[in-house]
């Protein structure tokens, strides 16, 4: 706002009732005197010094709203690997269970994806960009295998009946996370080696002569985000609605996606999240996704502290959030949760 000096110059106070900043633009500006009609003096200011970057809103992509919709209704689901290596389908009936509560029974959608089959770090995310979530796994041998979901098309309505090999070479990684990290529309995955180091293989599904998602990959720059203290690596979600996948490893610190704000690193800088202490100790299984249809991501976590609860945590960015018990008996020997 304009202040009239004694010497009769004008200042600018470079913020607004509302905002702690102004974003650079040109404004008027127009000076009054108390008890005295009409302006004093007028005129127009720019604000172009401040080198932050411009953020514009990103547009809700496809591959960002359904990275956990597994039935392609809008709303995340669970799945979870049982310990004879059964997939099961928790679908969200949020709209429909008593207390809106998203997850009650579930349905076996396939067999052998445990570690005894040879299958390793299970995760799921929109990699054809058609709506609904597929799942990625490195198998004991080092393929990385796609499993396109085609529950659309399916009698029983099973949405992975085979698997199709996308890449090898993978059992460097420890860990993978699928999600949208340019916001094109199609899930994207970072990787994580025993050393710490991250690696970004950007999509590129619908630009390859063989529809092959990923062919290579870039190490990301160091940010500080710890690695999952329980070995379950990290996962990519929209936390703060705004289109593109950011970076959180088993909820414990988080990496907000800076491509929005024109950052040609889309992890620079971590920050770390407040848990609730209901969730902290010993979290043994986690999820992310929009389980509410509210366009950013929570986090679902099994047996924290080995009492066996699932977990509800709607806005893992409030440091006051405290989480909501959604379910019983999910110990982690029986489950794990698939991110």
């Amino acid at each position: 706002m304009p202040t009239a000096r004694a010497d009769g110059t004008i200042a600018f106070e470079q913020t607004s009732t509302n905002y702690r900043f102004l974003a650079n633009d040109t404004y008027n500006w127009y000076v009054g005197a108390p008890g005295q009609a009409g302006t004093l003096a007028s005129g127009t200011f720019s604000t172009t010094a401040d080198p932050c970057p411009r953020i514009t809103t990103a547009r809700k992509r496809a591959a960002q709203m359904h990275d956990s919709d597994i039935t392609g209704d809008g709303y995340a689901d669970l799945l979870a690997i049982d310990i004879a290596g059964r997939l099961l389908l928790y679908q969200n009936g949020i709209n429909s269970n008593p207390g809106r509560v998203p997850f009650s029974t579930s349905r076996s959608i396939g067999t052998g994806w445990s570690a005894a089959y040879g299958m390793r770090n299970v995760t799921m995310g929109d990699l054809s960009g058609d709506g609904v979530a597929d799942l990625v796994a490195i198998r004991s041998d080092g393929a990385l295998v796609a499993y396109y979901n085609n529950i659309g098309s399916s009698p029983a309505k099973l949405p992975f009946s085979s698997g199709t090999t996308i890449g090898s070479g993978w059992q460097s990684f420890t860990s993978i996370a699928v999600g949208d990290v340019d916001g094109d529309g199609y899930a994207d995955v970072v990787a994580e080696r025993s050393d710490g180091t991250r690696w970004f293989y950007k999509n590129r599904i619908a630009t390859d002569p063989l529809h092959r998602p990923f062919s290579s990959g870039a190490q990301l720059p160091a940010d500080g985000v710890a690695q999952d203290l329980n070995g379950h690596g990290p996962a990519l979600a929209d936390l703060n609605a705004d289109g593109y996948a950011d970076l959180t490893p088993g909820g414990y610190s988080l990496d907000l996606n800076r491509t929005p704000a024109g950052n040609p690193t889309p992890f620079p800088t971590s920050i770390p999240i407040v848990q609730p202490s209901s969730m902290a100790p010993a979290l043994d299984g986690w999820s992310v996704g929009d389980y509410e249809g509210r366009g950013s991501s929570g986090i679902v976590a099994a047996d924290p502290g080995r009492s066996g609860q699932l977990l509800y945590l709607k806005n893992p960015l409030d440091p006051n959030a405290q989480p909501t018990v959604i379910g019983s008996g999910w110990w982690s020997a029986a489950y794990t949760l698939v991110p």
